[in-house]
């Protein structure tokens, strides 16, 4: 999974989710954990063959997400 690579290679915990073009939620590294957690998972997953959409499916509430610019 692209998102587990970017939390380690740029310490990335946040990632916006499209569908056609619209941000339909925040995936989280915190997301992620409880994932695992609810997913009866307690040995090593090979991340590679988890979709975002598999993650998703636990996020019972809508954001409100606005993206503003980053200052350096």
């Amino acid at each position: 999974m692209e998102v587990i690579e970017g939390i380690r290679n740029y310490g990335y915990s946040k990632y916006p989710i499209y569908n056609d073009g619209k941000c339909i939620g925040m995936l989280t590294a915190g997301t992620i954990l409880k994932w695992m957690a609810t997913s009866g998972i307690h040995t090593f997953v090979e991340m590679a063959n988890v979709k975002v959409s598999d993650i998703m499916r636990i996020i019972k509430k809508d954001y409100h997400i606005m993206f503003v610019p980053k200052k350096y």
